[in-house]
């Protein structure tokens, strides 16, 4: 198996982010993009993300309502949050430009969360995935 680095576009944040699933901009806390839009579903790990991260831009919507107003450089789903991606928005983010670093679920692994707020996840068929730990990667 081949050993990853987490994120490996991630070093150098000159390019825009879209992180989608962002929960509470966790990504906020290690890297400091020049520009950054967070989208996630919840109200309230919006609200929390807010308040730890003022300056930066967070909507409450999916990635299938979502509309860009910018190209965004590097295009992210941390920590799972592709799992929870439908066929319309993973083929919407398969049509979007910029480097892509989307994180699954690997089969087998349910952590706390998965059944508290999803217990069906997208199993996405078609992609390049790369096997990390609890995870499977899509790198693009």
């Amino acid at each position: 198996m081949e050993k990853l680095k987490p994120c490996p576009f991630c070093g150098s944040l000159n390019v825009s982010v879209l992180d989608i699933g962002c929960g509470t901009g966790v990504f906020c806390n290690y890297r400091k993009p020049k520009v950054y839009t967070g989208i996630d579903i919840s109200w309230y790990m919006l609200a929390v993300a807010n308040a730890k991260h003022a300056l930066r831009n967070f909507i409450n919507t999916s990635l299938e309502h979502f509309i860009p107003v910018v190209e965004y450089g590097l295009l992210i789903a941390l920590f799972g949050a592709g799992s929870y991606l439908n066929d319309k928005e993973i083929a919407k983010l398969r049509s979007m430009p910029g480097k892509k670093f989307i994180m699954f679920y690997a089969p087998g692994y349910n952590p706390v969360s998965h059944g508290k707020i999803n217990p069906e996840t997208n199993e996405p068929t078609g992609l390049p995935l790369k096997e990390w730990r609890n995870y499977r990667l899509w790198i693009e």
